[in-house]
């Protein structure tokens, strides 16, 4: 096999003649950071930050095989000055992070495996997500590493039968966990199967569908849990159907507490009858009138709805209306596309865990970007909703907000609304999230609401303007036996001008002002960055 080797806009690329491409891409980053904080806790402080960033970076491509892999290293030298001690608070500190994701195509359209999985540093409060980082209060993060692995089954062709079954399995670890004093080391089993009538099908037709996940923590939480669902439709007359429809839910929780085992179940069952409009599996309406049991003793009825309408290529909506054994549940997925707008509404509600969340495929925008990447500078919006991503991406998860590390398991309710812009030399991402996470254990109840503006210009052909505003509240309630929550609201506004000196270096200023505020005693906080960055491409 020969290779060439080949040098094109800062890239190595090693190409051969089998139809495999390798391409290296590596950078170093300097900074100086002047940082200046006041808060209640510490008073006024003043640091001069010093950081070395190399990174390097691979994709690979092939016929049957894709895959990308990113590795940083920053070191941190933070020298520190504050009114309220005499004390030296200069702090050195390394980090390590890394992503990577990739795919195998065993049979085309058929069968493929996947693995992905990073290293990062998070903090273990989610409050703190937009004040602590690497560069400031780096002492709250927990470095957290999620690998996972996974299949995809498809025989999507048939005439009169079709399925689908996919399955993942994940390992979870942190540091530490919030308000314990333990790591976090944790596994999770998934295997969603779908089976569904094919197009030769005219007068009936349906689609039974199942879910199971298995989560095994690390001595004090472990949950298991089961979903099936089926449809059943009978043609009566024109597009017009008798649907038939029925859910059953299987959740078992236990953990440990006192030296012994607590274990609940919550389980769910119903079913019920109504009318279909029914054009296609991406074109039906269905209202259903159902009865419900929940852990075999409670009754109730209740009006379902569940739709699905493409009306083009750039244009779909679906959702679901009913119940679970938690009360009133939904779903919602609105997209449309259009020339410079992408629009994106998604309300969803699971029984999950920070173990699924982190290790989870979580679309949240509408930009692709390089895996890591922060600034919405880096990223591109796809011109189809129906986008696939390619080794080294993932959709924008600017500001996403992940619950508190921990084992416990949660009812995760999330409404998020975002308006993409792309134009040009224009790029700009407006979201809304709404996100009610309740701790099933009944310790606490964490509600979070964040709008936030990342944009970007391309001034000319050397010269760009990013920047973000993040306005955030957070309000958490816990028992009277419990630790108290953080209830906080915190801004944060970050410009950053970037200039191309040449071919491989650029030069960075930027600034950026966080304030937060909070009824919690010592929790008031203001700080300032400037920041003078360069970032040296290798290769």
């Amino acid at each position: 096999m020969r290779l060439v080797y080949v040098f094109a806009s800062g890239t190595l690329i090693l190409s051969s003649l089998a139809n495999a491409e390798l391409k290296f891409n590596s950078d170093v980053t300097s900074s100086y950071v002047r940082h200046s904080s006041d808060s209640e806790a510490f008073s006024r402080r003043d640091s001069d930050i010093f950081t070395f960033e190399p990174s390097l970076g691979a994709t690979y491509e092939a016929n049957k095989i894709q895959g990308a892999a990113t590795v940083r290293y920053l070191q941190v030298s933070n020298n520190a000055s504050s009114d309220s001690t005499d004390l030296n608070l200069d702090q050195n500190y390394n980090f390590t992070s890394f992503n990577y994701n990739g795919r195998l195509t065993a049979i085309d359209n058929v069968l493929s495996f996947t693995a992905r999985g990073s290293q990062s540093y998070r903090n273990t409060i989610a409050g703190n997500a937009l004040v602590n980082d690497e560069l400031y209060g780096s002492q709250e993060l927990s470095k957290t590493q999620t690998n996972s692995a996974g299949f995809n089954f498809s025989l999507s062709q048939g005439d009169w039968v079709r399925m689908a079954v996919e399955g993942s399995y994940s390992k979870v670890k942190s540091d530490r966990q919030v308000f314990l004093d333990s790591d976090l080391d944790t596994s999770n089993t998934s295997v969603t199967s779908q089976i569904y009538s094919g197009d030769e099908v005219k007068r009936v037709n349906w689609n039974i569908s199942g879910t199971y996940n298995e989560t095994l923590g690390s001595g004090f939480n472990d949950s298991r849990s089961e979903l099936y669902s089926g449809d059943f439709r009978i043609g009566l007359i024109n597009e017009f159907s008798l649907v038939f429809t029925g859910q059953n839910e299987r959740n078992e929780l236990s953990s440990e507490s006192g030296g012994s085992d607590v274990s609940s179940d919550f389980n769910y069952t119903s079913y019920g009858v109504g009318l279909s409009w029914y054009q296609s599996a991406q074109r039906f309406i269905d209202v259903t009138y159902n009865r419900s049991t929940e852990n075999e003793d409670e009754s109730e009825n209740f009006l379902g709805l569940k739709f699905d309408w493409r009306f083009t290529s750039r244009t779909s909506i679906a959702g679901e209306y009913g119940r679970r054994f938690y009360g009133e549940s939904g779903n919602l997925n609105l997209t449309h596309k259009i020339r410079k707008f992408q629009t994106q509404v998604t309300y969803e509600e699971n029984i999950t865990n920070y173990t699924r969340l982190v290790a989870g495929d979580t679309v949240t925008g509408s930009f692709v970007c390089p895996i890591g990447a922060d600034q919405i500078l880096q990223c591109f919006q796809p011109a189809t909703i129906d986008y696939v991503l390619q080794p080294g991406e993932e959709f924008s998860n600017f500001n996403f907000i992940i619950p508190d590390i921990t084992e416990s398991d949660i009812i995760r309710k999330s409404l998020s609304t975002n308006i993409g812009y792309s134009f040009r030399k224009v790029q700009s991402s407006l979201t809304y999230r709404n996100t009610n996470t309740e701790y099933i254990d009944g310790s606490r109840e964490q509600k979070t609401q964040t709008i936030s503006l990342d944009s970007s210009l391309q001034i000319n052909r050397k010269t760009s303007l990013s920047g973000s505003i993040i306005i955030t509240s957070y309000d958490n309630t816990v028992d009277d036996d419990r630790l108290s929550a953080d209830n906080d609201d915190v801004f944060t506004a970050t410009l950053n001008y970037t200039r191309k000196l040449n071919r491989d270096l650029n030069a960075t200023i930027g600034y950026q002002h966080t304030t937060r505020r909070s009824p919690v005693e010592n929790r008031d906080y203001d700080s300032d960055r400037i920041t003078f960055e360069v970032v040296y491409t290798l290769f």
